[in-house]
């Protein structure tokens, strides 16, 4: 089997072909397999009456805010159902760590650490956009990326 990546701009959401001469049950079941990995990887976010399946690879971040726990995206803010403590055990350890008790950060956006003269780590993404580091996650922190 050969894979093949065809990047380009005019794709605005990823997705995978399978291309053969005939249909066979090994490649009926490796759909299957793919479409249940990708299905994994969502989580349902709330944003007014609407509900939306996000992609956990356009999530930013996971934070509390007003008593309820949101996932911020590039294009917009979304509610979840799930508190932090719970989203820390599911999310993979690879792309998302938490920062402090209220904040869970994708690592894939993480631009820079900068120190401030308190003490205090910020974390800068790569959106623009920054937030801070706790003290007490800190060490777990570094200890993930210097894997």
């Amino acid at each position: 089997m050969h894979v093949k990546f065809n990047i380009s701009p005019r794709f605005s959401i990823p997705f995978i072909s399978i291309n053969t001469k005939t249909e066979s049950a090994d490649l009926l079941q490796l759909g299957r397999n793919i479409e249940r990995l990708i299905s994994k990887r969502l989580i349902v976010g709330q944003s007014g009456a609407k509900t939306v399946p996000i992609p956990l690879y356009q999530i930013i971040r996971f934070q509390t805010a007003e008593k309820h726990v949101v996932c911020e995206t590039i294009e917009a803010t979304y509610r979840v159902k799930y508190r932090i403590y719970e989203l820390a055990k599911l999310l993979e350890k690879d792309d998302f760590i938490q920062i402090s008790s209220s904040e869970i950060i994708n690592l894939n956006f993480l631009a820079n650490l900068s120190a401030s003269p308190s003490g205090v780590y910020q974390v800068n993404f790569t959106t623009g956009k920054h937030s801070y580091i706790s003290r007490r996650f800190m060490t777990k922190l570094r200890k993930e990326l210097l894997k």
